[in-house]
């Protein structure tokens, strides 16, 4: 999936429950997260390797998933995301990807 297309996506996914309840603040609070979501996504993914890094992480998680394993997805989905911001923080601080 394409960084265009993961957008569209992310903006779809949360939407809908926002137009239920045309709370403006919450749409508003949301829509700022999202970006720096998106922002950070995109910072982590920029570093050398991550991309294929990622595609393993998912592939891993998915397959916990179809296996029902609960624990394992969780620690999969865990490990996942302190990559991810690890890598972000990375390329946010301007140091050399390791």
């Amino acid at each position: 999936m394409s960084s265009a297309s993961a957008a569209r996506s992310d903006r779809r996914t949360y939407a809908s429950p926002l137009m239920i309840g045309r709370t403006v603040r919450a749409t508003d609070i949301l829509g700022r997260v999202q970006a720096r979501v998106r922002l950070l996504r995109a910072t982590s993914l920029s570093q050398p390797g991550r991309r294929l890094q990622v595609v393993a992480e998912i592939r891993a998680l998915v397959e916990a998933i179809a296996a029902r394993d609960a624990g394992r997805a969780t620690e999969l989905c865990d490990a996942h995301l302190h990559e991810a911001a690890a890598s972000g923080v990375t390329a946010l601080s301007g140091d050399p990807a390791t």
